[in-house]
């Protein structure tokens, strides 16, 4: 059993580049008046078990931070490079755990949680069942089993997964986060275009409403989400067909088509030529 003293913190293996890495994970039951501040070169979220104290929130004008009081169920997370400014309250400090990680969709998927640098707190529920996964966490990282790395990183998304159902939402919609949600569904086609997909389909797995995610896709590629898929199945049934390891009706079924039929119609429709013309 790893022990759960009044301050336990372990590490995780390191994967330069990875999209979402944990670096370490911790949990303190914390004295009074216990201050913490600096800044760190990573994404640093804490989750509050018991107890109460203050968070430093980014002031909306000049001056020092706004201090917010916190307890049981909150969580708070900082960015990279932000100045941390959180305390325990003298008459009930709180015991905490935390983690911090790094990444390349490390940010975009804590917005999808809710969390910005000028949003950093998320209130939630004494019950908001954390904790356990946080438990759970500690004791991969402490025992270091065959593959406690890989565990670990699929707990951390486990927490960060929860907290963006916390929050009801799949992400902001602003300028800024709209190349993402067409990469995103384009991304999805390129990977699912075998299957039967149609385009609600693609939106719906995006979590977009439709019209909305049709502008989005039109105005950042120039075409339509259908049209896209449709390219996706042409070029890909294009190479298949030049290849020529496979029948023509093995193609159609490769690209998402059904019956070789329905395959024919949008392959003249699409190349100006009928598939068997593709061979050589």
């Amino acid at each position: 059993m790893c022990p759960m003293a009044e301050f336990v913190e372990y590490f995780n293996n390191l994967i330069p580049g990875a999209d979402l890495n944990l670096l370490f994970a911790g949990r303190q039951e914390c004295p009074p008046d216990k201050h913490c501040g600096g800044s760190r070169t990573y994404f640093l979220l804490h989750h509050i078990l018991g107890g109460s104290g203050t968070v430093g929130l980014p002031a909306p004008g000049e001056g020092e931070p706004e201090p917010v009081r916190l307890t049981r169920g909150d969580t708070f997370c900082y960015f990279p490079e932000q100045p941390l400014q959180y305390c325990s309250s003298h008459d009930d400090p709180w015991e905490y755990t935390w983690t911090g990680f790094n990444g390349r969709r490390a940010e975009a998927i804590l917005r999808c949680c809710g969390f910005t640098p000028e949003k950093t707190v998320l209130p939630g529920p004494p019950s908001f069942p954390l904790e356990q996964l946080f438990d759970t966490l500690l004791a991969v990282l402490c025992r270091r089993d065959p593959g406690f790395d890989l565990a670990a990183d699929g707990l951390l998304m486990q927490i960060l997964g929860s907290l963006a159902r916390l929050t009801g939402r799949v992400s902001d919609s602003p300028p800024s986060t709209a190349v993402t949600w067409v990469e995103a569904m384009k991304l999805f086609m390129e990977t699912n275009f075998q299957k039967p997909i149609t385009v609600a389909r693609v939106v719906s797995h995006i979590g977009l409403e439709r019209s909305y995610a049709s502008r989005l896709f039109k105005e950042h590629t120039g075409t339509t989400i259908q049209q896209y898929l449709i390219d996706v199945r042409m070029n890909r049934a294009r190479k298949l067909l030049a290849e020529g390891s496979l029948s023509i009706a093995d193609v159609a079924h490769s690209v998402g088509y059904a019956d070789y039929g329905s395959f024919e119609r949008r392959f003249r429709r699409e190349t100006g030529g009928a598939p068997g013309k593709f061979r050589y």
